[in-house]
């Protein structure tokens, strides 16, 4: 895991500083439009990994010391606003401030709908966890009932044949 993230860091890394270097050197925001892209992608594959490796309840995301990870962590988060902010800028430069406002508006919703099929699956999943625990736990009663069934008639049978030998 440790790894993986390393990985992620390094290319979030060389992602911002090529994107840095190209939208404050770009005449217009559609020029750099690659490199925004590569670094908008770097810095979602970090943001999962983090998120997976504090789902999975890590506590050792980063080598070193706990007020080392925690600063590597802040420092991550500083840089990905100062980028999107340089990135919001040079839409306002360009005279497309508009086009950013949706943008931001529009990844919002987006990510409003990925939340909620994100919980909408895991209820889903802990409903059919649930209808196969209550199944099993029929299922057991039923095998438990007819043993008890066959454990009773045995019982009579032999009271009423098994007497007389």
């Amino acid at each position: 895991m440790i790894g993986e993230i390393a990985l992620a860091l390094k290319a979030l890394d060389s992602a911002y500083a090529v994107c840095k270097n190209v939208v404050g050197k770009a005449k217009d925001i559609d020029d750099c439009a690659k490199e925004v892209n590569k670094f908008l992608f770097a810095k979602a594959e970090v943001d999962q990994h983090i998120a997976k490796a504090k789902k999975e309840g890590k506590e050792d995301l980063f080598e070193g010391s706990a007020i080392q990870e925690a600063m590597s962590i802040s420092q991550l988060e500083q840089r990905q606003e100062a980028m999107m902010a340089r990135i919001g800028q040079a839409y306002s430069d360009n005279l497309k401030s508009h086009i950013w406002v949706k943008i931001k508006k529009d990844a919002e919703i987006i990510q409003r709908k990925r939340d909620a099929k994100a919980k909408r699956d895991k209820e889903n999943l802990a409903r059919r966890n649930s209808d196969d625990a209550l199944l099993i736990k029929q299922l057991a009663w039923v095998f438990l009932c007819m043993f008890g069934v066959v454990a009773v008639i045995a019982g009579v049978a032999f009271i009423f044949f098994g007497v007389d030998s």
